[in-house]
């Protein structure tokens, strides 16, 4: 008999287009804080889910480094969250066959950027804001249920009530937590007001923060100019690196200053060369 450990634990389903965010910030260096602050970007164009060729391959997704925005030295920060969709409540009801059961009634047609049918949104979190549109710190609720839904002429104190409808343009959802708890039975959690600005998001996946540090030179650039073939032209001083396949990467040239008045050597010089000499390695190795 084996005993082992299983998990539930699966890599995300997600469309990066309709349900990820990319934000880029990008400074010289470490010194500096980025001018512009975080700015988002076209999400389609950083990130694609990868394919088996017939299944998207869950939780594998490829990020893109554009050339036409990471081409300068510096530190580019790229953070990945899901989508965020702006909404307003429409009102607080509770269902008309189940009045105990409260939930936050959403106008469809005014919500853009998600697909809207019945359970689709079960999962989402929901975030508050204020009167002065400051997001109000740690406070979410999570949607349980969604359903279309329309009133009804029953008010339960001072509440409308509301039924299940296909056809109207009224979502009802019914979030956690939203009844009272046994040590607060007549206290009921906040779950929004009417005309409260609000944000939809999915939690499909944590949010990703990533650092890319673009330089002059990598690793293998570096091991190069120190381990690679060089060539030391004698009457001139000239060193010439090369890479593994005998292309020039570097070429610099070696000279002394010496004293006007004695002639006595005082500097010895090692400058890059701006404008290289062709030297072929395997034409001047070949004369051997």
């Amino acid at each position: 008999m084996s005993q082992g450990i299983y998990g539930i634990n699966k890599g995300a389903d997600f469309v990066p287009g309709d349900h990820a965010e990319v934000w880029l910030s990008y400074r010289q260096d470490r010194t500096v804080q980025s001018v512009s602050g975080f700015t988002i970007v076209e999400t389609a164009k950083y990130l694609t889910a990868e394919s088996d060729g017939k299944n998207q391959i869950s939780g594998l997704y490829q990020l893109k480094l554009p050339l036409d925005v990471f081409n300068k030295i510096g530190i580019y920060n790229i953070y990945i969250r899901p989508k965020q969709i702006q909404a307003t409540i429409q009102d607080i009801g509770v269902l008309s066959t189940f009045p105990d059961i409260r939930g936050i009634v959403l106008n469809t047609s005014q919500i853009a950027g998600l697909t809207l049918d019945n359970d689709g949104l079960t999962g989402y979190r929901i975030e508050y804001y204020d009167s002065q549109g400051i997001r109000k710190p740690n406070l979410f609720r999570i949607i349980t249920s969604n359903n279309k839904c329309e009133p009804t002429n029953q008010n339960t104190n001072g509440t409308t009530s509301y039924r299940f409808n296909d056809n109207s343009n009224l979502m009802f959802l019914t979030v956690t937590p939203s009844s009272s708890s046994n040590a607060k039975p007549l206290s009921l959690p906040f779950i929004g007001s009417p005309q409260d600005s609000i944000t939809l998001t999915n939690t499909f996946f944590n949010p990703e923060m990533i650092e890319i540090e673009m330089t002059n030179n990598d690793i293998e650039s570096l091991f190069v100019s120190i381990n690679g073939n060089q060539i030391r032209t004698l009457d001139n001083g000239l060193v010439t690196t090369y890479d593994n396949n005998n292309n020039i990467v570097n070429q610099v040239e070696h000279y002394i200053i010496k004293e006007s008045a004695t002639g006595a050597p005082i500097y010895e010089i090692r400058e890059n060369q701006t404008t290289i000499i062709a030297q072929d390695y395997n034409t001047i190795v070949s004369q051997v």
